[in-house]
């Protein structure tokens, strides 16, 4: 429990409809995006279930949503409720100026509304995606009395959070991500931070989680590994589900193959052979980008001991 003047920052969760449970004064949506459909049955659903939680904000309440014609504002102005919005278009309350990203940072500048004053801001996470839910948190600082210029120097002390883009070691040239993405459109954003990394190849050691997800999303699976220069993938961590008849890993090797057919693509259904198999086709200037929302994060501490080992 929290008294007056203290606050509080609760992540939400929207799998299981839970959310609801959640009272906020101020609610951030990031985005609003096809997943959690074995719960929700339809995308219909599921936007349903942010709109009704921002309709019920407390009096005096407030919704920070992504702008630029998304999912996340589309909730916003069906609810009624009054709403900030941050993005890249001109009409958004806190709009993104400039880009910069460079290796694991990103810097960027960000004005209200049409107001010439700008904000710089510099980030030591890497990612577009970064960028926006910094901006997402300047806005939230500002309802609560933090001005932009103050935020924005706060945020140059920020250093991500665990399983988002951790930077877990180097050894022999080879740099070794851990993320968390689990969604097409995560992982398609998480490589793309990767990419910005310049480092010569990205590697992507995905772990698929839950067999309905797989199936529900695997040609949107497909396409998300476009960019990276090598794919492996393992077996499907259930995260409590029963197996789903010819729903395996080896699924979205035949979806990335269909979407880029010259991607090398490896299956290594056994997390545990992971670690040789990556020791032997990762070279100095790499990234390793080891993602899933299930138990493949360990891995990647184990791989960087091997590779420090090899050295």
């Amino acid at each position: 429990r929290y008294g007056a003047g203290e606050l509080c920052v609760v992540e939400a969760d929207e799998s299981d409809g839970s959310l609801v449970h959640l009272e906020p004064n101020i609610a951030v949506v990031t985005n609003i995006d096809h997943d959690h459909l074995d719960y929700h049955k339809s995308f219909a659903n599921l936007t349903a279930l942010f709109k009704k939680w921002l309709q019920d904000l407390p009096e005096g309440g407030k919704a920070v949503v992504y702008g630029d014609g998304s999912a996340a504002e589309a909730a916003a102005i069906d609810s009624g409720r009054d709403f900030l919005t941050f993005g890249l278009e001109k009409d958004n309350d806190l709009r993104l100026l400039k880009i910069a990203l460079s290796g694991f940072n990103a810097a960027f500048e960000v004005a209200e509304g049409e107001e010439s004053e700008t904000f710089p801001v510099e980030l030591a996470v890497p990612g577009t995606h970064n960028v926006l839910n910094a901006m997402a948190a300047m806005i939230v600082a500002k309802e609560v009395g933090v001005d932009l210029s103050t935020s924005a120097t706060a945020l140059q002390d920020f250093r991500g959070a665990q399983r988002r883009f951790q930077l877990v070691g180097e050894a022999g040239g080879v740099a070794v991500v851990d993320d968390y993405a689990h969604h097409p459109t995560e992982v398609a954003v998480t490589i793309d931070a990767a990419r910005q990394s310049g480092r010569d190849r990205v590697i992507c050691v995905f772990q698929p989680h839950r067999f309905s997800r797989t199936q529900l999303l695997a040609a949107d699976f497909g396409a998300a590994f476009k960019d990276a220069d090598i794919v492996v993938l393992t077996n499907i961590y259930n995260a409590g589900e029963q197996p789903i008849p010819g729903v395996s890993g080896k699924l979205l090797v035949d979806e990335v193959l269909k979407a880029r057919s010259h991607t090398p693509v490896s299956y290594i259904p056994d997390k545990y052979e992971l670690v040789d198999y990556l020791q032997g086709i990762s070279r100095p200037g790499d990234l390793v980008l080891m993602m899933g929302a299930g138990d493949i994060g360990g891995i990647s501490y184990d791989l960087v001991a091997k590779l420090q080992g090899a050295g």
